[in-house]
């Protein structure tokens, strides 16, 4: 999937980072933009994970956050792969006190994912002059 990805974004132009490692086990510079696909399911505490994103990105910078959303077929799943589901308003919660402001949400349109994911888009709010995060 991560070779898919890599092939259309060069498609596009851009030539990505794709780095593999647990988040805060890397330095990474301050990236412009992340993205997140089902990471946040299987983290112990989903509020620190996503203020370590936070951290890794530039001031202005952007997450595309997409996370598994309660459904018959996520507790299916969740009896192989332990996962976790997040409603609509937790996540929202979430994503907020992590320092991100939702810009939009986008629901699958069609197959199994409409059923079983939500994508976000938030940004991280960050004053460069003070390092402060601005909601």
């Amino acid at each position: 999937m991560l070779e898919r990805g890599r092939a259309c974004l060069r498609g596009l132009g851009v030539e990505p980072v794709l780095i593999q490692s647990m988040l805060g086990d890397t330095v990474l510079e301050p990236a412009h933009e992340a993205l997140a696909a089902h990471i946040l399911e299987y983290c112990p505490d989903p509020a620190a994970a996503l203020t370590q994103i936070r951290d890794t990105l530039r001031p202005g910078g952007r997450l595309y956050l997409v996370v598994s959303k309660p459904h018959l077929c996520n507790a299916i799943i969740s009896l192989q792969w332990r996962h976790r589901t997040f409603g609509r308003a937790e996540i929202l919660t979430l994503v907020h006190e992590g320092g991100f402001a939702v810009e939009g949400s986008y629901a699958l349109p069609s197959g199994p994912p409409s059923r079983t994911s939500m994508d976000y888009a938030q940004s991280a709010r960050i004053d460069p002059s003070t390092a402060a995060l601005v909601s």
